[in-house]
Parts: C-alpha cells; sequence; structure tokens
C-alpha cells in the first residue's frame, strides 16, 4: 500500500534504505489508515503525490492523525506534528485530504509547498484563512471549498496569483465582507467558485478582465448593484452562475460575444427588463435559468439556432405574450418552466415535435383550451410532468376522449383550472403515474373504480372539488400509499422529506417568494432519486393535513432546485475523483 512501514517507531538504518529504495519509483502514496497505531511513514525525498482522501479520517490534522507518522527527509525523521511538515516534502506535487473530517487551522509554514501543484482539501472542517502559497510557482488548482476558512480575499488574492493559477475553488466556507480587487491579477484563472460564503457588494470589475475564465461562479451571496456591459467580454466562457442573490437592473444584451456559453444561471435575483435578444445568437447554450426576477415583455428569443439548449427555465417573472413557436426547434430540450408569467393563448400544435421533453411546467398562467393542450402534448414520447395549475380560469370541460397517449407521464397536476366533468377515463392506461393532481376544480360524479388499480400512485388529490359516492374499496390496494394514521397533526414542514434549503441570504425578488398553495410548478423524482426519502405522503380519505398540504406545495416547486442540487452532486464527486488534467 504504497511506500513505508507501520508504526510510530524509527525503524533501523536497513528498514529506512530499503524505504527510501521502494520510494525511488514510487509516483501516488494512498494512506489509509486514519489510525494512530496504523501511520504511515514516507521517503519524502522521491515522494511527488500524496492523497489521505478516506472518510474514516477524522481529528485534528497535526495532534491527532498523524502523530505517529514521521516523514524521511534525507533520511531525517520529521514528526508530522511540526506544522509545516508537510510543505517540507520537496517534491509533492498533488496534495488531496478531501472528503473527510478534518479540523483546525490547515499547516502552513513559510517557504512550504515549494512543488505543489494542486492542493484539495475540500469536505473538511479547516478553520481559520484560508491557505496560501507564495512560494509554489506551479500552483494551479486550489480547492478548499466546504470547509469553514472565514475573513475575506483583500489581503490574500495578490499571493494566490502570483502563480500561473488555473482553479481557485473556494465555496461554502464562512468568508464575509466584499471581494475586492485582486484576482484581475490571475491573469491564467479558468474557474472561479465562490458559492454560499456570505459575500456582499457589487460585482468585483476585475473579473471581466479575465479573458481566460471559462467558469465563475458566485451563486448563494448576498452580491448587489448591476452588471456591466463588461459581461461581453467572456469571450471564452462556458457557465456563469449568479443565482440566489440581489442583483438588479436590466441583463446586459452582451452575450453575442460569449461565443462559447452553455450554462446561464440569473435566476433568483431582482434582474429587470426584457429578456437579451442576443441569447438568439448562442447555439452552445444546454441551460438558461432567469426565473424568479423581475422580467417582463414577450419572449423575444428566437430558438431557431439553439438546437442544443436542454432547460429553459424563466418561472416567476412578469413575462406576457404567447409562447414562441420557434421553440419547436429546440431538439434536445429537456425541461421547459413558463410557470408564474402572464402568458397566454394556446399551446402550439408545433409543440408536438419536442420529442425529448420531458418536464413542462406552465403554472399560473392564461392559457386555454386544455382539450387542445393535452391532445397536442400526449404525442412527446419522454414527457414525465405535465402541471398546468392555475390556468383555464374561464373554465373548461375535461376532456374525456381523443387522448390516447402519455405513455409516459408521471406527475400530471391540473389543479385549480376551474374544470368541469368527470374523471376521464383515459387515465386508467397511464400506468406509469405516480403523481395526480386534480383537486380544487368544479369535477363532480363519482371516483372511478379503476384508479385504484394504478398500482404506481403514490400521491393523489382530489379535493375541493364536487364528487359523490364511497370511496372505492380499491384504493385501500394501491401498493405505493401510505397512511397518516401514526403521523401527528402539527406534522411541519421541515417534517417533509423531499424539501431543499433556499439561498436564505439573497432575497431576490420578494414580489415572487411568498408560497401560496397554488404555487404548484412541477414535480417528480426522478428514477434515480426513486423513493429514497421514504415516501412520507399523506392520505387522509383524499384530504390533506393543512401543513403537509403546505409542503406539497413547496416541494413542487423546488423540482428544478432538485434537479441543480443533483447535477452538483454529481459534478463535485466526478470532480473529486478526477486528477485536474484538464480545467475548463
Amino acid at each position: 500500500m504504497g511506500c513505508g512501514y507501520r508504526g510510530g517507531e524509527a525503524a533501523n538504518d536497513g528498514e529506512k534504505e530499503q524505504v527510501v529504495e521502494e520510494c525511488k519509483q514510487q509516483v501516488s502514496v494512498d494512506w489509509k489508515s486514519g489510525t494512530e497505531d496504523r501511520a504511515y511513514c514516507f521517503g519524502s525525498e522521491w515522494l511527488e503525490i500524496l492523497r489521505i482522501d478516506v472518510p474514516r479520517a477524522v481529528g485534528p490534522f497535526q495532534d491527532r492523525m498523524l502523530t505517529n507518522c514521521c516523514i524521511i527527509m534525507a533520511k531525517v525523521l520529521i514528526p508530522l506534528t511540526t506544522g509545516g511538515a508537510f510543505g517540507q516534502l520537496a517534491r509533492l506535487r498533488k496534495l488531496d485530504l478531501s472528503v473527510n473530517m478534518l479540523f483546525g487551522v490547515f499547516p502552513v509554514s513559510e517557504g512550504g509547498y515549494l512543488a505543489i501543484e494542486v492542493l484539495n482539501v475540500s469536505f473538511n472542517k479547516f478553520t481559520g484563512s484560508h491557505p496560501v502559497f507564495p512560494g509554489a510557482m506551479n500552483l494551479t488548482v486550489i480547492d478548499i471549498s466546504s470547509n469553514a476558512f472565514s475573513g475575506g480575499f483583500n489581503t490574500t488574492a495578490a499571493a494566490l496569483c502570483i502563480t500561473p493559477v488555473k482553479a481557485l475553488l473556494f465555496s461554502r466556507n464562512g468568508f464575509n465582507g466584499e471581494i475586492l480587487a485582486g484576482f484581475g491579477r490571475c491573469r491564467m484563472l479558468a474557474e472561479l467558485s465562490i458559492d454560499g460564503s456570505g459575500l456582499t457588494g457589487n460585482f468585483p470589475s476585475d473579473l471581466y478582465t479575465l479573458s481566460e475564465l471559462r467558469r465563475l461562479s458566485l451563486r448563494e451571496n448576498q452580491l448587489s448593484g448591476s452588471l456591466s456591459e463588461h459581461l461581453g467580454n467572456f469571450s471564452q466562457h462556458m457557465h456563469i452562475d449568479l443565482s440566489y442573490n440581489i442583483f438588479t437592473g436590466i441583463i446586459p444584451d452582451v452575450f453575442g460575444g460569449l461565443r462559447r456559453l452553455e450554462f446561464l444561471n440569473f435566476a433568483s435575483n431582482s434582474f429587470s427588463g426584457t429578456l437579451p435578444a442576443s441569447l438568439s445568437s448562442r447555439p452552445t447554450l444546454r441551460v438558461i435559468n432567469l426565473r424568479n426576477n423581475s422580467l417582463s415583455g414577450e419572449i423575444a428569443i428566437d430558438f431557431n439556432l439553439l438546437a442544443r439548449l436542454n432547460i429553459l427555465d424563466v418561472r416567476s417573472n412578469m413575462l406576457s405574450g404567447v409562447v414562441p413557436p420557434s421553440l419547436m426547434w429546440c431538439a434536445e430540450l429537456k425541461t421547459l418552466n413558463l410557470g408564474m408569467n402572464k402568458l397566454e393563448g394556446k399551446i402550439p400544435e408545433s409543440y408536438k415535435n419536442l420529442r425529448s421533453l420531458s418536464h413542462l411546467s406552465l403554472v399560473d398562467n392564461g392559457f386555454t383550451n386544455l382539450s387542445s393542450a393535452l391532445r397536442v402534448l400526449q404525442y412527446l414520447p419522454k414527457l414525465t410532468s405535465l402541471v398546468l395549475t392555475k390556468n383555464l380560469c374561464g373554465g373548461e370541460t375535461l376532456p374525456m376522449d381523443g387522448i390516447s397517449g402519455f405513455k409516459s407521464i408521471q406527475v400530471l397536476v391540473l389543479a385549480n383550472c376551474a374544470l368541469s366533468g368527470m374523471i376521464p377515463p383515459w387515465l386508467e392506461s397511464l400506468e406509469s403515474l405516480r403523481v395526480l393532481d386534480l383537486s380544487w376544480n368544479n369535477l363532480n360524479g363519482t371516483i372511478p373504480l379503476w384508479l385504484g388499480n394504478l398500482n404506481n400512485l403514490f400521491f393523489v388529490d382530489l379535493s375541493n372539488n364536487s364528487f359523490s359516492g364511497q370511496l372505492p374499496e380499491s384504493f385501500t390496494q394501491i401498493k405505493s400509499l401510505i397512511s397518516s394514521n401514526s403521523l401527528s397533526e402539527h406534522a411541519s414542514i421541515e417534517d417533509f422529506p423531499l424539501l431543499f434549503k433556499k439561498n436564505s441570504a439573497g432575497k431576490g425578488n420578494e414580489q415572487h417568494r411568498g408560497m401560496d398553495t397554488t404555487m404548484t410548478a412541477m414535480t417528480y423524482i426522478p428514477g434515480e432519486v426513486g423513493f429514497a426519502f421514504g415516501l412520507l405522503i399523506v392520505w387522509n380519505v383524499l384530504f390533506f393535513i393543512r401543513a403537509w398540504r403546505v409542503a406539497y406545495f413547496l416541494t413542487i416547486v423546488r423540482f428544478f432546485d432538485m434537479i441543480y442540487v443533483m447535477t452538483v452532486v454529481k459534478v463535485n464527486k466526478l470532480r473529486r475523483e478526477g486528477e485536474y488534467k484538464v480545467h475548463p
């Protein structure tokens, strides 16, 4: 298991020479112990890569985990209890201590880490100021994300950037204050990530000068002010995430110069004005997320050139007009969320060409002709979630025939649409259906027996209608439903297992922050998540305890947050497993 020997006691000269000889050819050593009685000593004169990334490694970095481990430096034993011992590893190029429970101040000694190129101490509990390595002239990657480092960057940015650093990953720490000038000195910087760190102030102007920057993520802070048209200088940018801050003003219409842009997320701010028309000229775009702002006007984006677009989310704005017919050209579109705007009209017939569409939410708009919409959307082979809540308020009859598709549908929400009629028989053929919400309508008649034969159902809401008759006995046989008899009537929202904490710092657009029980955006937990959260769904003769009903609507609204969270988790996992060979 790498070069070295067990135990904390010094070896004899013969053992030392053997260790050193073994280490001459050793490029990487994995230390898998984390306990005092199985510590290792390494021949550091030739050691170039050291990994200590086992989740079992716990305790203070200097005093417990490596107390009995010594380093061989020119055949001289140096105890690792000295603060800068790692820094004395003359050829150490990569230090990976990620995903442990290490705490305390990260040990840095003046003049240490001279050969270090990659430092990854992410997902620990280190405190104090973040480390800098002014003598490491080849340092390219620093990942200290998800720790408890504190302070600011005003005195250390220069020290970070005297090297050809390409990636600074500082997210999820306890930093505070403004991001002052300094990062502009990092001329080779390709990735900067400082998410969820409580930063304040305006967008740092010197970041606009970083011509090599490809990935910028400052989400979940308290950054404010407006964005400059210099945003167009990011010609190499592939990923921009400024979501969950309190930015204001218009979004600069300068995206024509961002020729490599793939991911744009300005969600949950207070941007105003219209959608930037220059987004039409970026065929590389895969994600556009501008939800929860104060954007107005029509959706004046020409989607003809956005064939690679996967996600379009503009929920919770004040957009008006009709849905753009050119969306039909987005052949790879998987998620479309236009909910909570002022859109109107019909769903275009051409939308049946969106063959990749999986999730569609048109919540709280003024769309009409439900029958036409259902007949168009039934042909989408991959559609799993359809949410039309709070539309069609003029009142329509739920169509009884003409629907034979929706073979993949798992979530169908038609709540609060002033629908009349009875539960249509075509629902019986939706064998994959898991969530059905027809609540707050004017439906009547009896609840059909076959509804209890949909064995994948785990959530049914038919409340606030005019149904009559008895509850079918077949409902008691639905395997996915769980009784709520043992649940407290005082169950709180926090008890609901599918909620994700939203940013508490960035206030975004307060007009759209209030959670009304009619705010059903889209909910479906994809198959990869499955039902591992426990399926604590309340079933109480088709009526729900108030707190749980609120929780349900909150969960619906958080659907897109969940997609993002799962994506970030996967990306971070791949990042930690990688060798940082290529940086965006």
